[in-house]
């Protein structure tokens, strides 16, 4: 097996994992900051009070779950298919 073949197998989906988790949890600190805002009708002016929901603290700990487990489950597989592309003696292909 080809080695480019096990990287972009490997490679193509942890960018695309990483990337659109990356935009998700982006999208919720942002929201989260909006929330921040101070209110006018409040007492205190300015006083902001620094708060993250559990939800939005849970979706964070999914995201890394998710990459930490892809990269635990497939590595695996690529550093085998990567070992026998560059090593002759390997083992994997004895077929034992």
């Amino acid at each position: 097996m080809d080695d480019r073949y096990s990287i972009s197998i490997f490679i193509i989906p942890l960018v695309v994992l990483v990337y659109t988790y990356t935009c998700i949890c982006r999208e919720i600190w942002q929201s989260s900051e909006l929330s921040l805002r101070p209110r006018s009708s409040q007492r205190g002016g300015n006083k902001r009070t620094p708060f993250i929901s559990r939800a939005k603290i849970n979706t964070v700990k999914q995201t890394i779950a998710v990459i930490v487990m892809y990269i635990v489950c497939s590595a695996p597989f690529i550093v085998a298919q990567l070992w026998a592309a560059i090593d002759p003696n390997n083992p994997f292909l004895e077929g034992k």
